[in-house]
């Protein structure tokens, strides 16, 4: 699947994108909000500034990503790998990180509050250390 498919794909009103391969695509900006991405492979993709509100990207591989100012308000991240990724000034409010790998992940200035952190505790603040 290519970038132009799964946004027609999306805009038609499809949401499950369940297991698709994107490396290093360009989806900055895009509007995602409600899919499942759960198990993609999502490495090296741009995805800042994009509303990815409601997103599941259970299992999926970040690495790498881009993220910035991205919207992931509510999103399901539960085992993501996000090794390297940038979070930076990401909405990550009530956001499931719950076992997801975030090796080396920027996340500052991101809004963490009621994040859902990879050993399951709750964050209450921007910016709090993982």
């Amino acid at each position: 699947m290519n970038i132009q498919e799964l946004c027609e794909r999306y805009s038609n009103g499809e949401r499950n994108f369940c297991g698709v391969e994107l490396m290093s695509a360009d989806l900055s900006g895009v509007c995602l909000a409600g899919a499942d991405l759960s198990r993609a492979n999502l490495a090296l993709v741009n995805f800042s500034q994009a509303d990815l509100r409601w997103v599941r990207l259970r299992g999926a591989k970040l690495e790498g990503a881009n993220l910035t100012s991205a919207n992931l308000h509510r999103g399901n991240l539960v085992q993501a790998k996000l090794i390297g990724a940038n979070l930076e000034g990401a909405d990550l409010r009530a956001v499931d990180l719950t076992g997801a790998v975030v090796t080396g992940a920027n996340f500052n200035y991101a809004d963490t509050w009621g994040m859902l952190m990879p050993n399951g505790t709750t964050a209450s603040s921007i910016t709090q250390p993982l």
